[in-house]
């Protein structure tokens, strides 16, 4: 992680193969931080000890992220995410942002794995209010 922190300030290197290579890259390691993070949480879990890392965060903002660590899956399969935002969605959330994220790439990762062709389509949707907007 500590490389391609410093390939992404290294000013000798040109943006675009920072967007194209060493950003994407970064994003999974972070993501693979977050999967080994769960398997210890996951142990935590059966002596009740597991803790949400609660944090306000923008909703879209974190989608379009995760979203892009998907980008190569979907384009080599020839599948098109729809992502479907209903109104009424807050632009910020508080919850535990990596729990989120983690569960949301494991269900679009599967979503993938098992589909052929065609479209996937994500809808995402305020069931509920709470007054701080905890997911």
């Amino acid at each position: 992680m500590g490389l391609l922190s410093a390939a992404l300030i290294d000013k000798e290197i040109p943006s675009k193969i920072k967007d194209d290579y060493f950003t994407p890259s970064f994003r999974c390691l972070k993501q693979l931080l977050f999967i080994i993070s769960d398997i210890i949480d996951f142990s935590q879990t059966q002596f009740d000890e597991i803790k949400l890392d609660l944090s306000t965060f923008d909703l879209r903002s974190a989608l379009s992220e995760l979203l892009d660590l998907l980008d190569f899956q979907l384009s080599a399969k020839g599948i098109k995410l729809i992502v479907n935002l209903k109104s009424g969605l807050p632009a910020f959330l508080r919850t535990d942002r990596n729990r989120l994220s983690s569960v949301l790439l494991n269900l679009l990762n599967n979503a993938i794995k098992y589909s052929s062709k065609g479209a996937i389509t994500i809808t995402i949707e305020q069931d509920f209010q709470f007054s701080d907007h905890i997911l």
